[in-house]
């Protein structure tokens, strides 16, 4: 069975997120889509995008997690991050002064919801 990873990308000038179609030039540029399969411009270059990686992981919802996901988990907010080879869950929100991590991967797919990402819902990073 073929491995296939999975990107999107934040387009800075339209401020928004598109499914990568194609990585370009060792990963500095890219292709996207749209919902509809359409292409969106004439590809992107480094600059002009942020690169998230899915993290296989499903939330309640049927929906595919990507890093820069915020995501809601045991009555907590958190964003999604890519750190020490694993994917983490970050509070939003601290909790008495203190900031854990938690792995994604300790998780049931019933526990996390996303809500948002850190680009499109900058709000949601507000305390």
């Amino acid at each position: 069975m073929e491995n296939i990873v999975n990107f999107r990308a934040y387009i800075k000038e339209y401020n928004k997120i598109y499914r990568v179609y194609n990585l370009m030039e060792n990963g500095d540029r890219v292709e996207v889509i749209d919902i509809n399969g359409n292409f969106v411009g004439d590809g992107f270059y480094k600059n002009e995008f942020v690169l998230m990686q899915s993290t296989d992981f499903i939330d309640k919802n049927n929906k595919i997690v990507y890093e820069g996901d915020v995501v809601i988990g045991n009555c907590q907010q958190f964003v999604v991050c890519f750190q020490d080879c694993q994917f983490v869950l970050k509070k939003i929100h601290r909790y008495e002064d203190k900031e854990y991590d938690y792995s994604l991967c300790c998780f049931d797919k019933h526990d996390i919801e996303v809500i948002g990402n850190i680009y499109e819902n900058q709000e949601l990073l507000k305390e």
